[in-house]
C-alpha cells in the first residue's frame, strides 16, 4: 500500500471518529465541542482529497467502477467554502461516502 493509500485510509478512520463526536457534542449541546468535530470532519475530508489526487491514476484503474474524481474534488469544494458548509449536510455525506471509500481503498491493494 502507498503512502496515499495508507493517508486515505487513516483519514477515514479519523473522520469516523470525529463524526461520531460531533453527534455526541451535539447531543450534549456543546457548540465548541462540535465546532471542533466539525473541523476535524473537514480536515479529514481534505486530506482524503488531497491523498487521492496524489494517487497515479494507472493505480486508481485497479477499480475504473469507483467516482475516483468526486473524491479527490471534495478537498477543491470545502478550502474556498468552508464556512458555508452545513454539519447536518457533511454527516450525511460522511454516511454515505466513507464506506464506499474504504471498500474501493481495500480493492486497490496491490496484486502479488
Amino acid at each position: 500500500m502507498s503512502q496515499e493509500q495508507q493517508d486515505v485510509r487513516d483519514a477515514i478512520a479519523r473522520a469516523r471518529v470525529a463524526a461520531r463526536r460531533m453527534v455526541l457534542a451535539q447531543s450534549l449541546v456543546d457548540e465548541i465541542g462540535v465546532q471542533l468535530a466539525f473541523q476535524a470532519v473537514l480536515y479529514n475530508l481534505r486530506v482524503i482529497g488531497d491523498a487521492v489526487k496524489a494517487i497515479p491514476p494507472d493505480v486508481l484503474a485497479r477499480v475504473p467502477d469507483f467516482p475516483w474524481a468526486e473524491y479527490a474534488d471534495v478537498a477543491d469544494v470545502i478550502e474556498p467554502d468552508h464556512f458555508r458548509i452545513d454539519p447536518p449536510e457533511i454527516q450525511r455525506t460522511l454516511e454515505a461516502a466513507l464506506d464506499p471509500l474504504d471498500d474501493a481503498m481495500s480493492r486497490l491493494a496491490p496484486v502479488r
